[in-house]
C-alpha cells in the first residue's frame, strides 16, 4: 500500500497524471516491490521463530501472501502506464518466479532448521542466498559499460539474471517497434527457464520430504 501511494505521488508530482509519468513511477514501484520480496521478506522471516508444524507449507503460504498482493500493483499498469499486455504479463511472471525462488530458499531453511533447531548458520546462509538471487545477476550489467546502439534494438538477455535488471529490460521503451514496450521470444524463454528451475526445486523438495516419511 505504501509503494502504491508513493507511485501515485511520484506520477503526479510536478504535473498532471499521464501514462508517461506512470511508466516511470511504475517502474520504480515495481523495483521497490522486488527489492522488498528479495530482501525485506526473508529478513523478517529469518528473524522469527522457525515454524515447527508444516514448515514447508508455511513457506508456500508465505509465497502466496506475498506474490498475490504484488500482482495488484502489476496489472493496473495496463491502464496506468499503457504498457502492452505482454509487458505487464511478463512483469507479473517475473514477480511470481522470483517470489517463488525466495520462498523456496525459506522452505529449505525451515526444513533444515526443524531438524536442527539450535543451529543458526542456516539463517545466515539463507539470507546470503536471497541477497545473491537479487544482486548477483546485476554484476555483469554493471561491468558491461554503456549501451551500444545495437543494444537498443536487441533483446539484452544478459539483463535477465536478476529481478531488478529484468524489470528494466522488460519495461524499457522500444519506440522503434511502434509500441510503448515489447517482450521478445528470448525474454519469454529466459523467464520460462527460470520458472522451470523454481518449479523443479519445489518438486524436488516435496519428493525429498515425502521420502523421509
Amino acid at each position: 500500500m505504501g509503494v502504491t501511494a508513493l507511485m501515485f505521488f511520484r506520477a503526479g508530482f510536478g504535473g498532471p497524471f499521464s501514462s508517461e509519468a506512470f511508466r516511470f513511477a511504475g517502474r520504480e514501484a515495481l523495483m521497490a516491490v522486488l527489492a522488498g520480496i528479495g530482501l525485506l521478506w526473508p529478513m523478517i522471516r529469518l528473524a522469527q521463530v522457525t515454524p515447527m508444524r508444516g514448515p514447508v507449507r508455511t513457506a508456500l503460504l508465505d509465497v502466496l501472501l506475498v506474490v498475490i498482493p504484488a500482482q495488484a500493483l502489476v496489472w493496473p499498469h495496463l491502464w496506468l502506464a499503457r504498457w502492452p499486455l505482454a509487458v505487464v504479463a511478463a512483469c507479473a511472471l517475473l514477480v511470481a518466479v522470483w517470489g517463488s525462488a525466495v520462498g523456496l530458499v525459506l522452505a529449505v531453511m525451515f526444513g533444515l532448521k526443524r531438524r536442527n533447531p539450535a543451529g543458526g548458520r542456516g539463517r545466515i546462509l539463507a539470507m546470503l542466498t536471497c541477497v545473491g538471487l537479487l544482486g548477483a545477476g546485476t554484476v555483469p550489467v554493471l561491468f558491461s559499460g554503456p549501451a551500444r546502439p545495437a543494444d537498443l534494438l536487441d533483446s539484452r538477455v544478459s539483463w535477465m539474471f536478476s529481478p531488478l535488471t529484468s524489470l528494466i529490460e522488460i519495461t524499457r521503451d522500444r519506440p522503434w517497434t511502434g509500441r510503448i514496450g515489447a517482450v521478445s521470444g528470448a525474454h519469454w524463454r529466459m523467464l520460462a527457464a527460470q520458472a522451470g528451475l523454481v518449479v523443479g526445486g519445489w518438486g524436488a523438495l516435496a519428493l525429498a520430504r515425502s521420502g523421509r516419511r
